[in-house]
């Protein structure tokens, strides 16, 4: 009989912020399924945007909760299997093992559901109408929307029940496995130190980054250094990052997998990153970039931007892009092998692929099949993400512009940000030209 995982989860599961313990596991499989009770009874645009709601809800404690076990699951191996808080050589490479076998398993199981949630059927209006450009109304496009949830919704809806029983199959796995381990032991606490320092005039607060983990020793050496990076290139090309605009910062390592950055309007979070120095810098910008468009940008401005972001797409083909797309080929693959042949053709790639959810080619051949092959693309893309949203593009050039200088902009993207903020953003004259192309504001 599998011993009870509210005791066991309680003495050797203890998280931080998300409680990890069976009676959390049990509350996410209800409300998982409460969830799922509701796809059928979506009628309206405003219902699935109310279970869409629901479901980012249900998605981000998800993480939470795996992510504080998997932060946890070195100490708690450890003790489960020595009973000590103290380091000793003859359990190393057992412990070692028993790790590595868990964290592969238990990340096996929370993957796919974790994802299949974030690829709900949904869009929201106003990126819709964004995206069509006012060709059509509001209701038209709340139809849309619905009408696409409607051919999608059973398909979505099996597959998060398949991989939910995955997952669930996972986390109760371990549980019992650590009963059996050692079910008299005392409880391992999981202490998140948190800590200040001032690093280059900048103020930044480290949350869950302490430890003897090469990665986030790593990562805050890189995040150093990209702050170093961000200040030199922002006093070059942005000043505005370095005054009024200039926000504290936060490195947190307890924000779960693929967080990046996230802009909260009194301070910025960035989360340990496996990438160089520049890349930390252009995540920051990005973020700030949020603070300028919301606090420092006119509403002519902004409408600017937006109008000069909608008119530069253009209809294409699909079958033409697919030709250029090999069999077989994931999408990351096809923007790695394209970015130095044609790095145009990359990014139109990118952006179509999130924002239809292609995985792979046989994912946009299946959109080929269902929609044909009229797509729009921007002719003078910035990045994959750019294509979220017009304040998403803004805050991709102005991260691009500082992170990687002015030669990884378009020169009429840079144009365009001359524009909308003339004091503020300072391009060398060389790298300037003339584009008659819109009205400034």
């Amino acid at each position: 009989m599998t011993p009870s995982p509210v005791r066991i989860a309680r003495r050797y599961l203890l998280a931080v912020n998300v409680p990890f313990d069976a009676a959390s596991i049990e509350k996410l499989r209800k409300d998982f399924l409460m969830l799922l009770k509701n796809v059928d009874r979506v009628s309206s645009y405003e219902d699935l945007t109310k279970l869409r709601t629901a479901a980012r809800t249900w998605n981000d404690h998800y993480d939470g909760s795996v992510q504080n076990l998997l932060r946890g699951l070195s100490d708690t191996i450890w003790f489960v299997l020595t009973g000590e808080m103290k380091y000793n050589d003859f359990y190393a490479d057992q412990h070692r093992g028993w790790v590595k076998h868990w964290d592969a398993k238990i990340r096996a199981g929370y993957w796919p559901l974790h994802t299949e949630f974030m690829s709900l059927p949904y869009e929201p209006l106003e990126l819709w109408l964004d995206k069509w450009d006012g060709r059509f109304s509001a209701e038209e496009g709340k139809a849309s929307i619905l009408a696409k949830w409607e051919r999608d919704k059973k398909k979505w809806s099996e597959k998060a029940k398949r991989e939910a029983r995955k997952a669930w199959a996972a986390l109760d796995e371990y549980v019992t496995w650590v009963g059996q381990r050692r079910e008299g032991t005392a409880p391992v606490q999981e202490m998140k130190e948190v800590y200040q320092q001032d690093v280059d005039g900048f103020s930044v607060t480290f949350v869950g980054m302490e430890g003897d983990h090469d990665y986030y020793r790593s990562a805050v050496e890189k995040f150093k250094v990209g702050i170093a990076h961000y200040r030199e290139r922002a006093a070059k090309v942005f000043p505005l990052l370095l005054g009024p605009a200039k926000l504290p910062l936060q490195l947190r390592g307890d924000q779960g997998i693929d967080c990046g950055g996230k802009y909260e309007g009194r301070h910025i979070v960035i989360c340990p990153l496996n990438a160089p120095p520049k890349e930390y810098a252009h995540v920051i910008a990005h973020e700030m970039g949020h603070h300028v468009y919301q606090v420092y940008l006119s509403g002519d401005a902004k409408e600017f931007w937006s109008a000069a972001i909608r008119q530069d797409y253009a209809e294409a083909d699909l079958n033409e892009i697919l030709a250029e797309w090999r069999e077989g080929e994931w999408s990351m693959d096809v923007l790695k092998r394209l970015a130095l042949t044609d790095p145009i053709l990359a990014l139109q790639i990118d952006g179509l692929s999130r924002t239809h959810d292609w995985g792979s080619r046989e994912d946009a051949v299946t959109y080929l099949q269902k929609y044909g092959p009229k797509v729009h693309v921007p002719t003078t893309p910035i990045t994959g993400y750019a294509t979220k949203n017009t304040e998403e593009a803004f805050c991709e050039a102005i991260g691009r512009l500082v992170g990687y200088g002015s030669r990884a902009v378009h020169p009429l993207i840079l144009h365009w940000l001359t524009i909308i903020l003339p004091r503020e953003v300072k391009i060398a004259k060389s790298t300037r030209q003339a584009f008659p192309v819109l009205s400034p504001p």
